[in-house]
């Protein structure tokens, strides 16, 4: 619900929720799992995406893949025709690079230089360079001189790699965003009571456990249901099944974030868009079983009313 910016409106819904606290420490570790390890090496795919979309790194085509090879980082059953230094050296010598800027980068150089006059006659035609070249000349501070000083071709599969890689961590990014949003909410406003279950000596036994820490954290939410006589709100079909059969299966026992909105619209909590918009969005994060009311039908056809521009669904 707070994904759904939904949150505030629940909990003024509801007056107030039993919250497992044990959450809690969930949202910790997730924050330490999902945060970037290395961002030297994010910033460093960035920088080089950003030359090949302005074009002055250029993707390896059929006709280009013939091009002799510059990588520092080579296996030495792969060898390369040029290394780090090759390049080094040339760009000093034609004037685009410094004194200081090439001892700089001759720091980074380990392999030896090849024939002079050979890259010369590449640079003005052309050069594969490996990915993790570029990303050493990026630490080096030197990435735009480097690959606008020479004619440099990149991988179309290292170039998509990359491109996935930076939407994952764009992604994970806004995961620690949301996470560090709730865990805010949840641990300030006074109608979340964080509360802890009680843990069955039975139920531990039964698990083959040794202690109750060792209960997974996503049962507590059921068992606070359970020993409080309350509802449950989870999306987990699991949860769900669990209370409903200890329920006899009545109404209301026992929902996920669909049915709330359902009953959210009917106590005009959310209007029709609203409602309507927030549904599309479950749809689109791949709920299962979701039959859209006729309400939302009518809405989105009312949307996409003639000419048709866009898709209902």
């Amino acid at each position: 619900m707070h994904r759904l910016g939904l949150l505030d409106r629940t909990l003024t819904f509801f007056g107030q929720i039993l919250f497992p606290a044990r959450y809690l420490e969930q949202f910790l570790e997730e924050y330490r799992t999902i945060q970037p390890h290395q961002p030297s090496e994010i910033a460093a795919r960035r920088a080089i995406l950003a030359a090949v979309d302005q074009g002055s790194l250029r993707s390896l085509s059929m006709t280009s893949n013939t091009l002799p090879t510059l990588d520092e980082h080579h296996l030495e059953e792969k060898p390369a025709h040029f290394h780090l230094a090759d390049a080094v050296n040339w760009l000093k010598r034609v004037g685009q690079l410094s004194r200081a800027e090439t001892d700089r980068l001759l720091q980074m150089c380990h392999r030896p230089t090849s024939d002079g006059a050979m890259f010369h006659t590449a640079a003005l035609s052309g050069i594969r360079v490996g990915l993790s070249t570029l990303v050493t000349v990026h630490k080096a501070g030197l990435l735009d001189k480097f690959v606008t000083g020479i004619k440099f071709y990149l991988d179309p599969g290292d170039i998509e790699s990359m491109r996935q890689e930076l939407l994952g961590v764009d992604r994970r990014a806004q995961r620690m965003n949301w996470s560090r949003e709730l865990r805010g909410m949840l641990t300030s406003d006074e109608r979340v009571k964080p509360t802890m279950p009680n843990h069955p000596e039975p139920m531990i036994e039964a698990e083959g456990l040794t202690d109750s820490a060792e209960i997974h954290p996503t049962l507590d939410a059921l068992l606070l249901a359970d020993q409080h006589q309350i509802p449950l709100l989870a999306d987990d079909r699991f949860l769900q099944t669990k209370l409903l059969n200890a329920r006899n299966g009545q109404d209301g026992q026992a929902f996920g974030a669909e049915q709330l909105l359902v009953t959210l619209a009917k106590n005009g909590k959310l209007n029709i868009a609203e409602f309507s918009d927030a549904w599309l969005q479950l749809a689109k994060w791949r709920y299962r079983f979701m039959v859209p009311k006729p309400e939302i039908l009518i809405e989105f056809a009312s949307r996409h009313m003639y000419p048709f521009s866009e898709r209902l669904f």
